[in-house]
């Protein structure tokens, strides 16, 4: 299976590709995944672990927008998803999107009020994503 590798200077032309704008406006971010050597569940417990991360990870570029809406695009499928931030977030099906939407939904439950966001996640991984499509 092919590795997703990405540039800065690609994604951002993707995402202005997607959303428009210009790159002055957009902020990137970078997760790296992260395994335990040993010590699965045991840090709760009081055990000891060994917590590495990996130059694998989830890129995520965003801009602030002025609708009331936030967009949600992954590099690895061509679904592209909006919802308003007016109203109560809730699940699209079971697809990818479905764990940002959740998190969107936890500031939505603690009364943060949030603006309209574009925004490309982009995986960056070993093996291509497929399961949630």
């Amino acid at each position: 299976m092919a590795e997703n590798t990405y540039d800065i200077q690609s994604l951002t032309e993707e995402f202005l590709k997607i959303h428009g704008g210009t790159k002055e406006d957009i902020t990137i971010y970078f997760a790296p995944g992260r395994v335990n050597l040993i010590g699965e569940h045991t840090d709760y417990n009081g055990g000891y672990v060994f917590p590495c991360s990996l130059h694998y990870g989830t890129y995520l570029l965003v801009r602030i927008i002025h609708d009331a809406v936030i967009k949600l695009k992954s590099m690895n499928i061509t679904m592209i998803a909006e919802v308003c931030v007016d109203k109560e977030i809730t699940a699209i099906g079971q697809t990818w999107v479905n764990y940002p939407l959740g998190v969107i939904r936890e500031f939505q439950l603690r009364k943060f009020r949030l603006p309209g966001l574009a925004m490309l996640f982009a995986p960056r991984s070993g093996r291509e994503t497929r399961r949630s499509r």
